[in-house]
């Protein structure tokens, strides 16, 4: 996109090239994440990955949203069971002065409590598609991640 600012974001986005050697040796980790995450939960997701990449340049947001609702088209965004961000924002450690930390709402005990996790060079962050929200908090340099979701088996 054209990191155009809206309402709920402003960020830019990119398919990742699938063919590029780089990303090939990431997309064989997620798909491993994802034999682990069946295994865990007993029962298996669809084939493949969903996924872009994301630059956040300073000012970049992303407001608190679900990434998958019930009752929406299962082969658009309703279909998504598990989300992740890779982080690939280089080896400068980042400060909670930078900004940019994913905040994540979650239920515990019938209570709603955040927690928010700074972006760190190859952190994977999972969480459920449907019951987690979550948000990009205001950065203050830039946050480049990849995003995406494995999919329920249809």
């Amino acid at each position: 996109s054209d990191g155009a600012v809206d309402d709920l974001r402003s960020a830019y986005t990119a398919r990742p090239d699938v063919e590029e050697a780089a990303f090939d040796a990431l997309y064989g980790q997620l798909l491993e994440a994802r034999g682990d995450l069946e295994a865990l939960l007993g029962r298996p997701l669809s084939r493949g990955v969903e996924a872009t990449f994301v630059v956040y340049e300073p000012g970049c947001f992303y407001r608190r949203h679900v990434d998958s609702l019930a009752g929406v088209d299962p082969a658009g965004s309703g279909g998504r069971a598990y989300s992740f961000v890779v982080y690939l924002t280089g080896e400068q450690p980042w400060q909670p002065s930078d900004g940019g930390a994913l905040r994540v709402f979650c239920d515990a005990l019938g209570e709603e409590v955040e927690e928010e996790v700074l972006p760190a060079a190859g952190l994977l962050v999972l969480f459920d598609s449907k019951r987690v929200s979550h948000e990009v908090m205001p950065t203050r340099r830039q946050r480049t991640c990849l995003v995406g979701w494995f999919r329920e088996e249809v």
